[in-house]
């Protein structure tokens, strides 16, 4: 991308490549080929490693290993409910009925644009600052995708806040307002508390808060975790 936008002429890009990168021809290409479900799960995988550090900073990779994993395409349950109860020896265990549904992920295209002076492009450390400007901004918008509830696209997984639970705060105790968020829990294997920094510092801060293990870099609430 750098090589193109620096050159005068598309003959001139090998060269400001070779120069610039030390990279041969065999390593130079446009565009990264298309990530499949295949490559995330080869740690081998180039587009894997691209994958990761595309969510480094986002929401997804710090909850990354508390999910299941589907690849695309593939049907997957949402059910996965059982029951279980003491039944005596030699006796049949109960049925129950759910309703089992064919869910399937189709592959999107994450991509963003920047504007930026051919100048600013010619600086040593240009590679840098745009690796970092279009990283951060993939990962801003995998994190609003994620952690919007009205943001569903056709295809795509279903944000993590669609159809959640609204819980009214009780001013002046942000306590009494995580007692009652915490009673609509439906999991105590691995909950996770996903907020903004602002809203962290702020409950850290209250007046005789009992929040004290948690501040702008995450922490816990009551042994939960706050990312």
């Amino acid at each position: 991308m750098l090589a193109h936008a620096l050159s005068d002429n598309p003959d001139a890009v090998k060269g400001i490549i070779e120069q610039r990168f030390l990279y041969d021809e065999t390593r130079t290409k446009a565009a990264a080929q298309a990530i499949t479900s295949d490559d995330l799960n080869n740690p081998s995988s180039i587009n894997a490693d691209f994958a990761a550090h595309l969510i480094r900073n986002s929401v997804v990779s710090a909850i990354y290993d508390r999910v299941m994993k589907v690849g695309f395409h593939e049907p997957f349950n949402n059910a996965f409910n059982a029951t279980a109860g003491f039944v005596p020896e030699g006796h049949a265990i109960p049925a129950f009925t759910d309703t089992l549904e064919d869910y399937r992920v189709d592959s999107r295209k994450l991509g963003a644009c920047l504007a930026a002076t051919k100048e600013s492009l010619a600086s040593p450390f240009a590679e840098r600052r745009l690796g970092l400007a279009m990283t951060q901004a993939c990962s801003n918008a995998v994190d609003e995708y994620l952690l919007d509830p009205d943001a569903e696209l056709s295809g795509c997984p279903t944000p993590i806040t669609a159809s959640a639970t609204e819980v009214d705060y009780y001013a002046p105790s942000p306590a009494d307002t995580f007692r009652e968020l915490m009673k609509d829990l439906s999991s105590w294997t691995s909950p996770v508390l996903v907020m903004h920094p602002e809203i962290a510092v702020q409950l850290a801060l209250h007046e005789g808060s009992p929040f004290l293990d948690v501040g702008a870099n995450g922490g816990t609430i009551a042994g939960v975790e706050v990312i």
